[in-house]
């Protein structure tokens, strides 16, 4: 999984490079990306009963971190 983390930093600068990213140092919103969605899974995952915003709309939010 940790090999793969390298691959959100590579996807911001492809995005940042075409104009679709955020600006800003791509390890630090690849970084900020990766805890946001593992915060999200863990917690649509462990606190159920909760009623959470539509998951399309969390990943969306999620996003709009690196994405313009």
């Amino acid at each position: 999984v940790i090999e793969r983390f390298g691959l959100f930093r590579e996807l911001i600068v492809q995005a940042q490079a075409a104009g679709q990213g955020r600006a800003g140092a791509p390890q630090l919103l690849s970084e900020a990306l990766i805890c946001a969605l593992i915060g999200l899974c863990h917690a649509l995952i462990t606190i159920p009963e909760f009623q959470w915003q539509p998951r399309a709309a969390l990943i969306a939010a999620s996003l709009a971190i690196v994405l313009v």
